[in-house]
């Protein structure tokens, strides 16, 4: 599963938005949506993989990374607050 969505920070609140707009806004701190972990947009490769967001640090707490998620959703270690 590609991550799609994340959370960037907007005054006192964080704000959903999707990966084009994420695209635009890549200087900005993200958190993914579910761990709160930071996230970087991808954009789409010439290999045909789909633009998206990324952990900058792996997380097994978060099952956005359904191949390394251990079954448990925890908060990132380091996460954005």
């Amino acid at each position: 599963m590609l991550i799609q969505h994340c959370e960037v920070h907007e005054g006192a609140r964080w704000k959903t938005i999707g990966i084009e707009e994420g695209l635009k806004r890549r200087t900005e701190t993200m958190r993914c949506h579910e761990c709160h972990g930071r996230v970087v947009p991808m954009k789409q490769y010439s290999t045909g993989a789909k633009a998206h967001f990324e952990h900058i640090v792996a997380h097994n707490g978060c099952s956005t990374k359904e191949r390394t998620f251990s079954g448990t959703c925890t908060a990132h270690p380091d996460a954005l607050k």
